[in-house]
């Protein structure tokens, strides 16, 4: 390893990462709790803090490669967050993005097209060839993340409260919840004062997957209608970036694209449908490589409108 390294960061809701660039290659260094909201009063710094922990002490860096959730959100915060970064890990440069850049750079290379990033939460980004691009949801478990980890876990979890009250839902999912969490009727006070609920209700989509493979309705109607939030989500990309031809390439990241039969294969087949000309791909790479590619001169020129850097 060099005296002076480049440390690659993908930084989500659920959890961070770090690793070392070197030898084309992603060599972990560590991992943690996810990035605090980059909007809250002390954004900046609180998000270099939490990054800071997982980087060993006394590594020497040159560059920092990274991307952190909820960082189209803020515009006003950009130079901000890139500089405190910088400061914090004593690097000389940090170049900054969404982790939904690091994600389609990782899963198609630096081509043009769109990937759909959907774990916790759900956002969706199509790049095209002359750099036009757009975002589509990555608007929060308040207002969008539709078809995410979070979207799955918290139907789930009314489904559960609904059978509860005797009103329909789910009694299956409500034994779920019942073994996961405990009393059933505790759910909101765990949920709504928990530190970071959107994490904790995604915890619940595997139990939904579960029920789902086991038969109940509820749960499967659950799983279609997230592979169609998701497939609506990539069609809106397409069309706002105008992505035609060649550009037309789509490929995912996350872990609910993990879930092959109950969305991965639907959803690969409705965009079959709509899409025949597409060009569908198995990611090529996952964040971590994304943010290596950010140091591409021409990546990096391409997407300047998305990309800050700081330099010290």
């Amino acid at each position: 390893m060099s005296a002076a390294a480049t440390l690659l960061i993908d930084a989500g809701r659920t959890g961070i990462r770090t690793a070392i660039w070197n030898d084309g290659q992603a060599h972990p260094t560590g991992s943690g709790p996810g990035l605090p909201l980059l909007a809250g009063s002390d954004g900046p710094k609180a998000a270099a803090r939490a990054i800071a922990a997982n980087v060993p002490p006394g590594l020497e860096l040159d560059t920092v490669a990274a991307g952190l959730t909820g960082f189209f959100e803020v515009p006003e915060r950009r130079a901000a967050i890139a500089a405190a970064i910088a400061e914090q890990l004593d690097a000389r440069r940090a170049v900054v993005t969404s982790d939904v850049v690091t994600s389609h750079l990782g899963a198609l290379g630096g081509d043009p097209g769109v990937v759909a990033a959907v774990g916790t939460g759900t956002v969706v980004l199509g790049l095209a060839s002359d750099g036009r691009w757009a975002k589509v949801d990555g608007w929060g478990y308040l207002l969008g993340d539709a078809g995410s980890g979070f979207d799955v876990g918290r139907r789930g979890l009314a489904a559960a409260l609904a059978a509860f009250d005797g009103r329909g839902g789910s009694p299956d999912l409500m034994a779920a919840a019942a073994a996961r969490f405990g009393a059933v009727d505790a759910l909101p006070g765990l949920l709504y004062g928990d530190d970071n609920p959107a994490r904790l209700a995604a915890s619940f989509a595997p139990d939904v997957a579960a029920a789902a493979r086991a038969g109940d309705a509820v749960a499967r109607a659950i799983w279609a209608e997230a592979a169609t939030a998701i497939v609506e989500a990539v069609a809106a990309a397409i069309d706002r970036a105008d992505l035609r031809g060649g550009d037309q390439r789509i490929s995912w990241a996350g872990s609910m694209l993990d879930v092959v039969r109950l969305l991965r294969e639907p959803v690969i087949a409705d965009l079959r449908e709509r899409f025949p000309d597409a060009r569908i791909r198995e990611p090529l790479g996952g964040a971590l490589e994304g943010a290596a590619r950010l140091l591409t001169p021409s990546i990096h020129r391409r997407l300047t409108p998305v990309v800050t850097t700081a330099t010290r």
